[in-house]
Order: C-alpha cells, then sequence, then structure tokens
C-alpha cells in the first residue's frame, strides 16, 4: 500500500474499487489497521497547517513502512493482542468510524468493517455506521454521538425526525444507556436495544432483543413500550426486567416497584402486573403464567452477580457463557439437569465461578480448543 494512496484515502479520494482494496488490506492484517490509524490521526491534525504535525506524518510513515517491510507473520495469539490494541488506538484517536466512512456506498464492504472490534459494544446510527464504545465506558447517554442534527434549531421551531439507533453489546459486556427522557437501561450481555434519539408524541417506544433492567422515568400521560419479538410490556413509571434472548423460548417480563401490562404482539388482552411477579411466554404455546417470584433471581446481573434457585446446571452455563464470551459445554445430559442454588459473583475470573459450582455439583472441566468441557464426575 503506497503511502499516495493512504492519503488519498484521507481526503476521499479513492474509487469504489479502491477502497474495497484498502478495506482488504486493512483487515488482512491488524498491523495495518493500527499503523493506518495513528497516520490518519496526524493527517487530521496537520490539516491544522501545523507544520511539526506534517513532519510527524513523514516520520510515522517511514516507521510504519520499515515495520511492514520487515514483520514476521504474527501468530494467533499475537495478533489478537495487536488487533484489540489497534481497536484501542480508534478509540482513543476518535477514529471509531473511519472504516465505515471509507466505504459508504457498498453494504458489502461495510459489512466487512463491522466485524472490526466485535468483542467491543457499540452504536449503529441510521445510516449503518458503526460507533465503538470504549472498553472502560460503562454508561452512554442517548446524545452521546459527535453531533445532533437539531443543534442550532431555535426554540418553537419543529424539531426533525428523531434518527432510530441501536446500541448492540456482546458477550462479557454489560452497559447502561441513559434515554433522552431521562429513563436508565441496562443493557446484559449479548443485547441489542433500537431507540429513537428523543421521544415524540404520546409513546416513548424502544426495541429489545436479549435482556435489559429499566427504570422508566414517569411522564404524564406518555406510556413507555418496550417491544419484543413476541410481546410488548407498557408502563408509565417503573422498574423490572425483561428477558427476550432471540435463542430461547420463553419470554420474561419481572416487576420491581410500580405496575406494568404486558401482551402479545397484536393481542387487545392484557396481564397486568404486581410488584415481585414475573410474567413468562411460552413462545411455543403462545401463552402467558404470572406469579410471584424472588425478583433478585432476575436482576442480580445488575450489581455483578448471579443468583439462582434450583436452576438447572445447563441454564446456569448458558448465563455464563453470556457473561463471560467464553463457549461452554455440558456433554452429560444427566448433568445438564443437576439443580443449582447460589450466588456466582462475576468479579471472579470464569474458572473461579466454574470452582465454586464444583462445591455443589457433581462436575469437572476441561479446557478443548478454546471451549470449557464440563464433564460428569461420577463418571
Amino acid at each position: 500500500m503506497s503511502k499516495d494512496w493512504i492519503i488519498r484515502s484521507f481526503s476521499s479520494e479513492l474509487s469504489d474499487h479502491e477502497r474495497k482494496q484498502l478495506v482488504e488490506w486493512l483487515e488482512s492484517d491488524p498491523e495495518n489497521l493500527a499503523g493506518y490509524l495513528r497516520l490518519k490521526t496526524i493527517w487530521d491534525e496537520s490539516a491544522q497547517l501545523q507544520v511539526n504535525n506534517k513532519k510527524d506524518f513523514e516520520q510515522s510513515w517511514n516507521r510504519f513502512r520499515n515495520t511492514i517491510r520487515h514483520a514476521k507473520h504474527p501468530n494467533r495469539t499475537r495478533r489478537l493482542v495487536v488487533f484489540r490494541i489497534a481497536a484501542s488506538v480508534a478509540l482513543v484517536a476518535g477514529l471509531t468510524a473511519t472504516l465505515l466512512w471509507l466505504v459508504p456506498a457498498k453494504q458489502e464492504e461495510l459489512a466487512v468493517a463491522k466485524e472490526i472490534a466485535t468483542d467491543q459494544s457499540y452504536i449503529i446510527t441510521a445510516n449503518g455506521e458503526k460507533v465503538i464504545i470504549a472498553d472502560e465506558q460503562t454508561e452512554v447517554r442517548y446524545d452521546s454521538l459527535a453531533a445532533s442534527r437539531n443543534a442550532g434549531i431555535a426554540e418553537g421551531q419543529p424539531l426533525a425526525d428523531p434518527q432510530m439507533l441501536e446500541l448492540v453489546v456482546p458477550r462479557s459486556r454489560r452497559i447502561t444507556l441513559v434515554l433522552a427522557d431521562g429513563s436508565k437501561v441496562w443493557l446484559n450481555s449479548e443485547s441489542r436495544l433500537r431507540y429513537p434519539e428523543y421521544f415524540v408524541g404520546n409513546t416513548r417506544s424502544v426495541s429489545l432483543e436479549g435482556e435489559a433492567f429499566f427504570d422508566v422515568t414517569r411522564s404524564e400521560g406518555k406510556s413507555f413500550v418496550v417491544e419484543t419479538r413476541k410481546i410488548s410490556v407498557e408502563v408509565y413509571g417503573t422498574t423490572f426486567n425483561v428477558t427476550a434472548y432471540a435463542d430461547e423460548e420463553q419470554i420474561s417480563a419481572t416487576l420491581v416497584e410500580g405496575s406494568v401490562a404486558v401482551r402479545e404482539n397484536g393481542a387487545l388482552d392484557t396481564r397486568m402486573l404486581k410488584p415481585s411477579q414475573r410474567a413468562v411466554y411460552s413462545v411455543e404455546n403462545k401463552t402467558f403464567t404470572v406469579g410471584d417470584t424472588d425478583t433478585e433471581l432476575y436482576t442480580s446481573w445488575i450489581h455483578g452477580y448471579l443468583k439462582f434457585s434450583s436452576e438447572s446446571l445447563q441454564q446456569v452455563i448458558q448465563k455464563l457463557t453470556r457473561s463471560y464470551g467464553i463457549s461452554m459445554e455440558i456433554n452429560d445430559p444427566v448433568l445438564r439437569e443437576h439443580k443449582f442454588s447460589g450466588k456466582l459473583f462475576l468479579q471472579e475470573s470464569a474458572i473461579d465461578v466454574l470452582k465454586v459450582i464444583q462445591l455443589a455439583a457433581p462436575m469437572d472441566y476441561r479446557e478443548e480448543n478454546g471451549k470449557i468441557i464440563i464433564l460428569n464426575k461420577n463418571e
């Protein structure tokens, strides 16, 4: 990759074919991405005609060229480390959308760019750009993106239609979102929340896949609706948890305070929940079951631990897989149904948590090809 090509990419002067080649080159080696982002940072600064920065660019280019020329092919572990460093460089430099900017018109290229840093939380904008959230950032606001389209609109003038945003949280991550009305949403691992920049009209509506805990700000005459693939939950101001993972056969809503109404999508009949009640919807049977519950079982994750009461080991391991981002598998059908009760603290490592479970279950484990295989100790 020539210096001229790199510079022309900074100025949006590449053809569609050249942009595709650039994306392929950046994806081919993490060191390419890391070096490119360093050069882009210096180039942006030099755009202010600061001579020293232009000299820095030339020096950085020479170092980058020598690195590529003399570097050995990194092994898989080193590539992963460098790849994560490159992602961190992008965050620090404020270049999280650089690759998306390179290929705005090509969806297939956009899909390639979206694969970068998928172990980090990110926000998808209305035009498909992905804005990565720094690892150390545990809370984001509805207005956390660089600029609002409504900036500068005089008071009393109508606002532009709100854009829809989507916050995506991968395995091993959890994050809190503050919505435009002040409501807070805690998103659990492997979850997605679609929400507007700001709310208009009498209904504040968001869409959830995965698990989230909501603390909804009361707004007189304006209901708050959480939509999932099969049911919706309507509230006016309350705290509750919703679990709606795509790979699970149940969708549930657990009420901590206030009151909520749950209904099947498209249906008129609603079921009202009181505090400490949980509604479980069976996707297969299309039926609701409502009953009293210990809400801590479904909300403990927001406090950094998981509480279980006579849950199958299969369910426990499924939650740990999401929480730690490590693939775990139970190879014995009897062990899968073994009941477990207790608390598991997510500050501990995955191995330490498994050791705790060993105290209450006849299990052992081994690591195999990046996966943890859980065995029946009695066999």
